[in-house]
């Protein structure tokens, strides 16, 4: 009866230590595949997004569209952080946008002013139609500068850094600009400088600042005016230039 008993107790403990086991390993299997808690966000982020997407429309027509990769808001609701941000201001008709890209970008609510304090590009007037946006290639304005701002009500854009510029046969540079898509005018605001390839030997034009009128095809040289080709110069006052199909004409 002795042995008998130890047998049980012995098998008891064996079994008992069986079950224990694959307790153990289903437990374990089970905390191994259950996926980790998502991270609590700090107190001054209200909520964060991956892959964001924002737009607004007037008159069943897109105003503007915002993406970014990464969506971060405060708690207070009245500033946004955005990251590989893509912003595209688009014509009262829809047919064209402004593109802008830049890798960093803070949105006011309240202002509706989106900032961005590193390099930003700007290209201006692609056609929303694929088949146009692809004719347009290498004739469009690029802007590269840095510490941005963009006011979401009228699309205007404006810094106080150096800008430089690329246009169709020509480039250029100026500290501080301005552009306002509504009017369609690029106001380059100090010490401009512009190149253009209209010929085998470029024409290079100084200015104290100047203004691009995009729908009369005329660029406004203020205050002061320099022009050069080759060897030849000849310093000027204001003047007026009209771009005709690529090409430059001075008016006065």
């Amino acid at each position: 009866m002795r042995r008998t008993r130890r047998l049980i107790l012995l098998l008891l403990v064996v079994i008992l230590s069986g079950v224990g086991f694959v307790y153990y390993i289903q437990k374990t299997t089970q905390a191994r595949n259950t996926p980790n808690k998502p991270a609590a966000l700090p107190d001054s982020v209200i909520s964060t997004a991956n892959d964001w997407v924002h737009s607004e429309k007037h008159n069943g027509i897109t105003s503007y569209e915002v993406r970014a990769k990464n969506y971060r808001m405060d708690s207070s609701g009245s500033r946004i952080e955005l990251e590989g941000v893509t912003l595209k201001m688009f014509s009262k008709d829809g047919k064209k946008f402004d593109e802008v890209q830049s890798a960093k970008a803070e949105f006011e609510t309240g202002q509706g002013i989106l900032f961005s304090e590193g390099d930003v590009e700007i290209t201006m007037g692609i056609g929303a139609d694929p088949a146009e946006a692809a004719k347009q290639e290498g004739r469009l304005i690029v802007i590269k500068t840095s510490a941005v701002h963009f006011e979401s009500k009228t699309g205007k854009a404006w810094t106080e850094q150096p800008a430089a510029f690329k246009f169709d046969r020509g480039e250029g540079k100026s500290v501080g600009a301005e552009y306002d898509p509504n009017s369609k005018e690029l106001h380059m605001r100090n010490e401009v400088e512009l190149k253009w390839f209209d010929t085998e030997k470029p024409m290079e034009i100084q200015a104290g600042s100047l203004i691009y009128k995009e729908a009369e095809s005329k660029v406004w040289l203020l205050d002061w005016s320099k022009f050069k080709r080759a060897t030849l110069s000849m310093d000027a006052g204001p003047a007026i230039v009209t771009i005709e199909k690529g090409r430059r004409e001075k008016d006065k």
